[in-house]
């Protein structure tokens, strides 16, 4: 057997799963705000609601079920992940009022992060520790694909407050999930004794968050801003600059270009390191946003997503490869589960946070500071992990 391939048959279901998962949440989120407004009468802020729901359901899981991912076992917690999705999917068929829908949601946003950040742990157990940069970055196209399809897909199968297609769909993609899941042969979790044995109080921080994932998170919660207020406010800044047509366009070039180069910024991570990539990955990802800040035409605007498939798209897979590089054996599972849970903050909270400030700043100023802040990031990725890893493999 070979031990360093990295696209084993567990690899590629463990990757199809992921797909899967990120596909049936993005077909319904796209469209959950207006199906609550049009078919259910709801508010503006009652439709957010719905959505913001999902999110913290997907905390709940990150914070709460992260730490029991290798505790209980990685191919149970994913059948326990998927189990919630589906099921809550499926009882949204039924569903003709707000609250009921709130429930669901959260159910589903829990089913999500748990199901998510186990295929993340797996993947991390599947690849071969010296060419982890790479399998990282292989896994990740999985998601980008699932974030590119599936608002595709969300947005053909809705019509006018009919979401009936939708869920339909997402429901039986996870069932194709479950069946793939069924196939995948997962290895056994060898935990790290000197870690398990550590005593800690039910309330320890430990038990809800890797400490040693805390400073690049932090730094992916930052960077995270810049694509929060690309993806929450996109279609208002194109309305305003007259560049709807472009912008339709926008994701897809982003995701083209994320996966044009995510083979070659994975190999590059492992044999040159994660500095030969981190910078670069700052510099395109705030020329993106200075790109948005200048569009006057469609091509800048496309330009922009092309520079943040190689900026954005690089960082969030070179970051998380690095993140599980420093967990500990047997808590790689919670440090897959902490990288994800500032990332969900960010987009979360991040489009609250900037749409109370555009009124006095306005959209291009927005995406200026964001930039000037992607630049700050590239500093403080100095400070905290560049300055001592110059050349240096995560291999253990």
């Amino acid at each position: 057997m070979n031990t360093s391939a990295i696209w084993t048959k567990d690899f590629i279901l463990n990757c199809l799963v992921c797909f899967v998962v990120n596909q049936s949440y993005y077909m319904t989120m796209v469209v959950i705000a207006d199906y609550a407004a049009t078919a259910l009468h709801a508010s503006l802020a009652e439709a957010g609601f719905a959505c913001g729901i999902f999110i913290l359901g997907t905390l709940f899981a990150r914070l709460f079920l992260g730490r029991c991912i290798e505790r209980i076992g990685l191919k149970r917690s994913l059948y326990i992940g998927l189990f919630l999705f589906l099921a809550a999917s499926l009882l949204n068929i039924g569903i003709h009022s707000l609250y009921p829908l709130y429930a669901a949601r959260f159910v589903q946003g829990v089913g999500f992060g748990l199901s998510s950040s186990t295929t993340g742990t797996v993947m991390a157990h599947l690849v071969p520790a010296a060419r982890r940069g790479e399998g990282t970055s292989y896994y990740a196209m999985f998601v980008t694909l699932g974030t590119a399809v599936g608002p595709f897909a969300g947005l053909y199968f809705y019509s006018d407050g009919v979401i009936l297609y939708n869920l339909v769909a997402g429901s039986a993609l996870l069932i194709l999930a479950f069946a793939a899941t069924a196939l995948l042969h997962v290895p056994a979790e060898d935990h790290d004794s000197s870690v398990s044995a550590r005593p800690h109080s039910y309330l320890s921080l430990q038990n809800f968050i890797e400490p040693t994932a805390i400073p690049v998170a932090f730094l992916t919660l930052l960077v995270n801003l810049g694509f929060a207020a690309i993806l929450g406010f996109m279609a208002s800044f194109a309305k305003e600059a007259a560049l709807l047509a472009s912008s339709k366009y926008f994701f897809l070039v982003y995701a083209l270009f994320t996966l044009c180069s995510r083979p070659f910024t994975g190999r590059w991570f492992d044999s040159r390191g994660a500095n030969f990539v981190m910078y670069p990955a700052f510099i395109f990802f705030a020329l993106s946003l200075c790109f948005i800040r200048l569009s006057t035409s469609g091509w800048m605007l496309l330009g922009a997503a092309a520079l943040m498939g190689l900026g954005y798209g690089t960082y969030m897979s070179c970051s998380q490869a690095i993140i599980i590089g420093l967990a500990p054996r047997g808590r790689m599972g919670l440090a897959t589960s902490t990288f994800f849970v500032f990332m969900d903050l960010s987009v979360g909270a991040g489009p609250l946070v900037l749409g109370a400030l555009l009124p006095y700043a306005g959209f291009r100023a927005m995406y200026a500071a964001l930039a000037v802040l992607l630049a700050c990031c590239a500093v403080l990725y100095y400070v905290l992990y560049g300055q001592n890893a110059a050349k240096k493999k995560l291999a253990r």
